[in-house]
């Protein structure tokens, strides 16, 4: 009746040993196990967002222009760099001395360049100096240009108008744009069934105030009177990006 039990307990032990020698430490070094990866973790919670609104506004302030600048150029064409630039300087003396002569002053009267260039074919030199000239008295403007080269000046160009001191100007576009952005945070805020209840912070992303400018042309014209002019308006631009914070 148990003729197979001591078989099978022999069986069992031969099962046993194999095991055992299969988990035994081999004689050699031990192999490289790859560490465990670390487990990721949340990070700490940062707290709540305060809702915010984020618009852009632009403001614009028109106004007149109140001074001009003129360039005046002299040239001369001679032997030598030294002649050349010595007959351009004499014309450019005559053009400053008619200037103050019609009431320019001195701190309005600024040397650009000077400069002498060998032409290749020629070899003759041809110096250039030029002038810039600043007009207070804004409505002599054509005048001023006409007189300019009339006394010497081979080429003129402008006048360019612009806004001396644009500070108030450009404080009362900075107050318009605020209240266009504030205006649009207030209309988005309205559809979403909440009100603006206060300003987180506010950018200018840049403004222009570009000088506006009359072309005329460069000589004096055919009866020898003033080059006429037209002042225009002015632009003065400002934008800002603003961010609301909003709530119930």
């Amino acid at each position: 009746m148990h003729k197979n039990r001591l078989p099978l307990i022999a069986l069992a032990g031969a099962a046993l040993i194999g095991a055992f020698l299969a988990v035994r430490p081999s004689v050699g070094p031990a192999p490289q196990v790859a560490a465990a990866a670390e487990p990721i973790t949340a990070a700490a919670d940062p707290g709540a967002l305060a809702p915010f609104l984020r618009f852009s506004g632009t403001g614009v302030v028109t106004v007149k222009p109140d001074i001009a600048s003129i360039s005046a150029t002299a040239q001369a064409t001679s032997e030598t760099s030294a002649q050349a630039l010595a007959e351009s300087s004499t014309k450019m003396e005559k053009v400053i001395a008619k200037m103050k002569e019609l009431g320019i002053a001195p701190d309005d009267l600024r040397t650009d360049q000077a400069s002498t260039y060998q032409d290749y074919d020629s070899k003759k030199w041809t110096a250039q100096q030029s002038l810039t000239i600043t007009v207070r008295q804004i409505d002599r403007a054509g005048e001023i240009l006409t007189a300019a080269n009339a006394a010497g000046a081979e080429n003129v160009s402008g006048p360019g108008f612009g806004v001396e001191d644009q500070s108030a100007a450009y404080r009362d576009a900075i107050g318009r744009a605020m209240a266009d952005a504030r205006a649009k945070a207030d209309a988005a805020a309205a559809m979403m069934g909440v009100r603006v209840t206060g300003i987180v912070s506010v950018d200018e992303t840049g403004g222009e105030q570009p000088m506006v400018y009359a072309a005329r042309a460069a000589t004096e014209d055919s009866a020898g009177g003033a080059v006429p002019t037209e002042l225009g308006t002015q632009d003065i631009t400002s934008t800002l990006t603003v961010t609301f914070q909003y709530g119930q």
